[in-house]
């Protein structure tokens, strides 16, 4: 059976047949004399470099030094796939060293048939599995080496894997029990890579056409109009993101022209990997384990992009000397302002903000879906990363609620970045959370508002999680707590109890291994819950102190259930924060007048209050 009599499933591009040359096919010195005979007729030019698809993905140096990542494995978990990941660099090696490719055909073939038993077959035997990544991981690995196998083996059996292959593809588009990582190699990439790399297919453009298509509406379910994704897809976007990526390169390769729409969307791709990529070179709400961001991945970011601004970003990421002050500085080249570095999707329930766009930016990634709220804090290392919803307790009846965090606002300046969640906890009574990241500063305020719809007992608990290798460390008589890798990372203070520990409160900031604690209580019409993180690790060694301060209306102290406000006090710079709790009013602080909800402000040297959010 010779590949002129290869069939393919009539979903991917109806009567596929391939060309029949009609010059003599040119002598090739690949191929494995064994098989030369069988592959007389079989219309592969086995004169064509195997070595093209590796080329696209990889920068020259990383290339010729031997020893390129496979782009498959661009943000892989190394804890869980570490099988297909070996599997996949040891066949990259192979293709390029030009060494063993028999012993990779016999490889190659196994690992299909492999995918295929993993998979579960249904009723009526055909393949409609449920595939894990892992499988999705090898098929389009195989794909990456099909060039380089042609020649090694029979003909045959180099169609059977082909034809596999595409019906792996097949099954994919109805297997609702994919993840959208496993969906996006199966149904989108390998088929991509197959007519890429096996371009004597006669319909092969189709093939990629087709591809693009199923792209097109993958992105448009997946992200917004700038290329943010949904926060159920969060978890999943280094690997799609990656996906894309190769898939883009392919496109522009092939000569596949793109839709505006999609090719916008690649673009905006680019910009929110970019921006989500945190400090240890990982997306936001990683599990620590998987592959970093590499040279590779950067270089084809470049290339498929072209938005000045994101080779600017690209260059700040490369910049030894810019990462290590952590400011944005433009390049000479292009002295315009960089784009904003953060960014907040309502329609994607999630966001990340961001101090400036250097490696080392305090950043912080919210995901407020699913009734939920999850929270990722770094700097130059992952401190706070999981769920961090408050346990909510009124008059000693716990509160539950399924009702979404909305965005009620939001605020972005070259001071501050600010954003404002809201939900309806039942029975009249409301949960509101402050995210302030001060850009210049480099510190972060959680603050959680819990009003009931009367006077009542208000218990409140919320858990912080510990990003892996960050744990505590707490002063014996203060009540603030360090976050510390092998060194101090972050500084914790919980702006509404006492900085004393000799100062009697039943409030408490504690921690264990795996999680920080703010408990509070109150009886009254609403609780504030204020987190600090100084998240300059320099500064956090020094001296730093906090008090409430009195807050006055009609010539009388309001109630902390009613207002609040804090002064903060960090080596020699100072903050004061004030917020409207139960009701606002006309009120003063520190001598000012406040008519409003929340203001923050910083105190210049000469004693004076600079506002620099007033809502």
């Amino acid at each position: 059976m010779s590949l002129s009599n290869l069939r393919f499933h009539e979903s991917h591009l109806g009567s596929m047949t391939v060309k029949t040359k009609k010059q003599k096919q040119k002598k090739s010195p690949q191929g494995d004399p064994e098989f030369a005979s069988q592959w007389v007729d079989s219309q592969i030019d086995l004169a064509k470099s195997s070595q093209k698809l590796l080329k696209l993905f990889h920068k020259k140096s990383e290339y010729q030094a031997n020893h390129p990542q496979s782009p498959l494995t661009w943000f892989v978990d190394e804890a869980i796939e570490r099988e297909a990941i070996e599997k996949i660099d040891s066949w990259c090696q192979r293709q390029l060293s030009q060494t063993d490719l028999c012993e990779l055909f016999v490889d190659i073939r196994k690992s299909v048939e492999q995918v295929s038993d993993s998979s579960s077959t249904s009723d009526s035997g055909s393949t409609a599995g449920q595939f894990k990544f892992g499988d999705a991981l090898k098929a389009a690995g195989a794909c990456h080496s099909l060039r380089a196998i042609a020649g090694y083996g029979p003909p045959e059996e180099f169609n059977g894997i082909v034809t596999q292959l595409l019906e792996y593809a097949t099954a994919a588009e109805i297997d609702s029990h994919l993840s959208a990582s496993a969906y996006q190699l199966l149904a989108i990439e390998v088929p991509l890579t197959i007519a890429f790399q096996i371009p004597e297919i006669e319909d092969h453009r189709q093939l990629a056409i087709r591809c693009c298509q199923k792209l097109e509406d993958s992105l448009e379910d997946k992200l917004d109009h700038d290329g943010w994704p949904h926060a159920r897809y969060l978890d999943e976007f280094g690997l799609l993101a990656a996906s894309w990526v190769r898939c883009g390169m392919l496109f522009k390769k092939m000569g596949v022209e793109l839709e505006p729409d999609l090719e916008s969307q690649l673009e905006w791709v680019v910009r929110q990997l970019i921006r989500m990529i945190g400090p240890e070179g990982r997306p936001l709400f990683s599990t620590g384990n998987e592959r970093r961001w590499s040279d590779g991945l950067a270089w084809c970011l470049k290339r498929l992009s072209s938005d000045t601004d994101d080779g600017e970003l690209l260059k700040l990421r490369r910049s030894s000397s810019k990462l290590k002050t952590g400011k944005p500085v433009p390049s000479k080249a292009n002295s315009k302002k960089l784009p904003p570095a953060s960014c907040v999707s309502e329609w994607g329930e999630s966001g990340v903000l961001r101090s400036h766009w250097g490696l080392e930016s305090p950043l912080v990634g919210l995901d407020f879906s699913s009734g939920s709220f999850r929270l990722s804090i770094a700097r130059s290392v992952d401190l706070i990363s999981g769920i961090a919803m408050p346990e909510i307790s009124i008059n000693s009846v716990a509160v539950v609620t399924d009702q979404e965090l909305e965005v009620v606002c939001e605020e972005s300046d070259k001071d501050v970045e600010y954003v404002e969640l809201e939900t309806d906890l039942g029975q009249g009574a409301v949960f509101n959370r402050q995210i302030l990241l001060s850009r210049e500063e480099e510190f972060l305020l959680v603050a959680d508002v819990v009003v009931p719809k009367q006077s009542s007992r208000i218990d409140y608990r919320c858990d912080y999680p510990l990003a892996r290798g960050t744990v505590g460390m707490q002063e014996t008589e203060n009540r603030e707590i360090y976050l510390r890798t092998d060194e101090i990372q972050a500084l914790v203070l919980p702006l509404a109890l006492p900085e004393w520990k000799v100062d009697p409160c039943t409030d408490r900031l504690e921690f264990d291994q795996t999680r920080l604690t703010l408990t509070q209580s109150i009886d009254g019409r609403g609780l504030y819950a204020p987190l600090f993180f100084d998240l300059n690790p320099s500064r956090s060694r020094k001296k730093r102190t906090w008090r409430q301060l009195t807050v006055g209306e009609n010539l009388a102290a309001v109630p902390r259930d009613v207002a609040c406000a804090y002064r903060v006090q960090l080596d020699k710079q100072q903050w004061c924060f004030y917020r409207a709790i139960s009701e606002q009013g006309n009120r003063t602080f520190l001598g000012e007048n406040i008519i409003g909800e929340f203001v923050f402000s910083r105190f210049k040297k000469d004693g004076s209050v600079k506002t620099l959010l007033r809502i």
